[in-house]
């Protein structure tokens, strides 16, 4: 009887181990480096990969500066192909590229040299 123990508990972790890997159905394209010279894009993309899951594919891409301010945007629904979108940043500022989707949110801190 131990053995259908173990062996119904090694199945409910891995379960719960593979379950979430399906939700993660959206790539983004963090941009990099994220020091960048004067007159450099800030590059960001979105793509989605094919796995049988429709839903979750909008997402919402906005470049802020540190206090706040919206100064580019995108709602875009994530295809089967990469989708880029550049900014052209002003020299010596400092921006947040933030990333809305189903799953969470993710930012990246970007500086832009003088």
């Amino acid at each position: 009887m131990p053995t259908r123990a173990v062996a119904l508990a090694c199945v409910v972790v891995l379960c719960a181990v593979v379950a979430p890997a399906a939700q993660a159905s959206v790539l983004i394209n963090a941009p990099t480096p994220l020091t960048k010279r004067c007159g450099d894009v800030i590059k960001t993309g979105v793509w989605h990969r094919d796995d049988g899951v429709e839903r979750g594919r909008k997402v919402s891409i906005s470049i802020r500066t540190l206090t706040g301010k919206t100064v580019w945007s995108r709602r875009v629904t994530a295809r089967d192909t990469w989708r880029y979108f550049t900014y052209r940043p002003r020299c010596g500022r400092r921006y947040v590229v933030r990333y809305v989707v189903e799953g969470g949110v993710d930012e990246s801190r970007v500086r832009i040299r003088a």
